[in-house]
């Protein structure tokens, strides 16, 4: 995959205060169910950075992945409830050739 322009900011500019003083986004009825009621405050802070970084580059698209889910209702939802200017695209789940749906988390399986 070609890459012709890359931003790449620093913890400290995403997060002035602090990542554990950082802001994050309440996202009541889908924060808090299914794989987020088993990371509380996953999502709330996932939804924060999502908002940072587009407030910074401003994209009229962004692209996730269908495999998270919960994580792209979540996105479509933020960015409609607050308004923001972005097309939220779904992107089809690529799975390897035995059929498992490719994460980086995969590093984590075993053969059993």
């Amino acid at each position: 995959m070609n890459c012709d322009l890359l931003h790449r900011p620093s913890a400290a500019e995403l997060y002035p205060n602090g990542f554990v003083n950082a802001v994050r986004i309440d996202m009541p009825g889908i924060a808090d169910v299914l794989c987020g009621g088993l990371r509380p405050g996953h999502f709330e802070a996932l939804a924060g950075t999502v908002n940072r970084l587009s407030n910074i580059v401003q994209p009229g698209i962004a692209i996730f992945g269908e495999k998270d889910f919960q994580q792209l209702v979540l996105i479509r939802r933020m960015v409609d409830e607050l308004r923001m200017p972005i097309n939220i695209v779904g992107a089809p789940v690529v799975r390897t050739p035995d059929g498992l749906a490719m994460s980086s988390r995969n590093q984590y399986l075993n053969e059993r």
